[in-house]
Order: structure tokens, then sequence, then C-alpha cells
């Protein structure tokens, strides 16, 4: 569920947006998305400065989140190993092992069915026209 959404200019005059969720699956968690929503892809000077507002964010909200500024992930995907076209980092506060693996799980198990979906996308399309 989106709780809130925050803006930042680079200093390149581009937007970049802090999209924060709480997922219902697991109830202490938040997770924040830092996207560029706008196209071409950023340049290579943007892209370090996105990074950087990232760990920035993911430090606040460790912080806020647990106490400490040090316990987070940052997930980013190059270009050729992202599902969504656009520049974007994922970012998550975890208080230790057991929840950093139950994000890699529950990433794992969200890949897992948009790679079902994706399968049986012509499967379904059949069914539709019927």
């Amino acid at each position: 569920m989106l709780q809130s959404v925050q803006h930042y200019t680079l200093h390149t005059g581009r937007i970049c947006e802090h999209r924060s969720y709480r997922v219902r699956v697991i109830t202490a968690l938040h997770y924040h998305v830092l996207v560029f929503e706008q196209t071409p892809e950023p340049t290579l000077a943007e892209q370090q400065e996105m990074l950087g507002l990232a760990l920035e964010i993911a430090q606040r909200a460790s912080l806020a989140r647990l106490g400490h500024a040090d316990g987070f992930l940052l997930i980013h995907n190059g270009p050729g190993s992202r599902r969504r076209r656009n520049f974007h980092c994922h970012i998550v506060p975890v208080s230790g092992r057991i929840e950093k693996t139950t994000v890699y799980a529950w990433l794992t198990c969200k890949n897992l069915f948009h790679f079902a979906w994706l399968l049986t996308r012509n499967l379904r399309r059949g069914l539709m026209r019927r």
C-alpha cells in the first residue's frame, strides 16, 4: 500500500520520485523505491546522484524504523536485468538476517509470479477469445 510520495530535483533539474510503501504480507516491512520515470535514461552523473540519494533515504528509513542507520538493503538492477525500463532503486530497512531472508523470499515469489504470468499470457488470451 502506497503511503507517501516525495519528489527530489537533481542538480541537472530532472526529477526523481521516492515512493514509500507498507507491505501487507510482512506487517512491519517498510519498502521504498527511488524511481526515475522520465525518459531518456538518466546520465551516469544523474544515476550516481540518485544512488547517493538512495543511500541517504535508506539510512534515514533505517534510523526511523530500527533506531540505527545501518540496517537496510539497497537493490538496483542494471538496464539489462530489470523488468521495468525506468531507472529505479529498491530500499528496504531490515533488522537482521531473518528479515533480510524474508525480503528476498518475498521478492523471489513476486518474480516467479511475474514469470508465470508472462508464460501463460498467450493461454489467457486464447481463453478470453472463446
